[in-house]
């Protein structure tokens, strides 16, 4: 691909997908719950990013070498990375509790078989649009474009670009998804894989929404 047919797709990634995402944010009211369920964005940036990840592993000119890292590698970095995304979260919380800051928003409970489907399903196809578009597309193309001789500003922007993303959910969220996009994306370069990233961020994920819609 070349450098300037690259530069338009980031672009165009960026004006449709990404920059939304941050500017035409809204918080939440404290009262309200919010409603995790699959819509038809969701579907069609899940389609898109399960389009552009395969189109990742064509491009190795501009994006790297995909050689996975052995099976046991994977899991073993899929172990850790769960831990610390726990582990992270939960004193991101203990945190928000000493600085009395508003930590965490609210889920509706699924009401039904269906409805609990939905919403596991949803939460699969956002945790994998957010490690497809984050932790492998932006680092990449950031670097080929813009930094190769600078690689960590690919790395930082990218991150600040998912934590931006969040920012609705209060200051305490913003934090804890710095500290997650730092150790999803240790993971990605560790495995050289969106699997392991991709099953952590969605049972962390999926573990966060059932213990919120309990309370």
């Amino acid at each position: 691909m070349k450098k300037s047919s690259c530069a338009i797709e980031f672009s165009l990634i960026l004006v449709i997908l990404i920059l939304p995402a941050i500017i035409f944010q809204k918080s939440p009211d404290e009262k309200t719950l919010i409603k995790l369920t699959l819509t038809l964005p969701l579907i069609f940036m899940f389609l898109f990013s399960a389009g552009l990840y395969f189109q990742l592993q064509k491009e190795k000119e501009v994006y790297g070498d995909f050689k996975a890292a052995p099976s046991f590698s994977k899991l073993s970095w899929g172990t850790v990375t769960l831990g610390l995304l726990f582990l992270t979260s939960s004193l991101m919380q203990i945190l928000a509790c000493v600085f009395k800051l508003d930590s965490s928003q609210g889920f509706s409970k699924p009401d039904s078989l269906l409805a609990w489907i939905l919403t596991f399903t949803a939460i699969a196809f956002s945790a994998f649009y957010e490690e497809s578009v984050y932790r492998f597309y932006l680092p990449r193309v950031l670097n080929f474009l813009f930094f190769k001789k600078h690689r960590i500003a690919s790395e930082i922007i990218a991150s600040l670009l998912f934590s931006l993303a969040h920012l609705y959910l209060g200051l305490p969220a913003f934090i804890n998804a710095i500290l997650a996009s730092a150790i999803l994306r240790l993971c990605a370069l560790k495995t050289n894989s969106i699997l392991p990233g991709f099953i952590s961020h969605g049972l962390y994920n999926l573990t966060t929404v059932i213990i919120l819609t309990a309370i």
